[in-house]
């Protein structure tokens, strides 16, 4: 990987720690086949690998709660494993009502579960649903003319 292993070291930090061993003999074939760097390799095979999986997470769009339009005093509350619920607003740091709208636009739980769909009809249920990155039924927009 080279130099992109510094990017894989940011993410995942006790990668670093582990031993890799003797990769010497790896390295004299990779030589011997004149096989071109990994650079030319994320500029030629994988070029749209960065917009998935930027190698430095952006930032958050949001933190906080999800409030009703129609009844401000009702937030989202993510109390059981996979249900969402609309409860009283609470002034604490209560864990349930926190979300996070990701720059993937996907809103996640603290512990790592999104808003799910499961079908396109109007009335379809919202669950919590392990997060898996591809938008579909897990890919919102918030619309800040009308809601900021």
């Amino acid at each position: 990987m080279d130099e992109y292993a510094e990017y894989l070291y940011l993410r995942r930090p006790h990668y670093r720690n582990i031993d890799t061993g003797d990769i010497s003999k790896q390295k004299k074939i990779r030589e011997n086949l004149k096989c071109k760097p990994f650079e030319w390799f994320m500029h030629e095979v994988a070029f749209d690998l960065v917009e998935k999986y930027p190698p430095i997470e952006p930032p958050d769009v949001f933190k906080g709660k999800i409030r009703t339009f129609n009844a401000p005093e009702l937030c989202l509350d993510a109390t059981s494993e996979n249900l969402l619920n609309l409860k009283e607003c609470v002034d604490n740091d209560d864990e349930n009502q926190k979300f996070i709208l990701s720059w993937r636009n996907d809103i996640k739980t603290r512990s790592n579960m999104c808003l799910d769909i499961s079908d396109s009809s109007f009335k379809a249920k919202i669950s919590l649903y392990g997060c898996h990155n591809g938008g579909g039924n897990q890919l919102w927009h918030y619309d800040h003319v009308i809601y900021s």
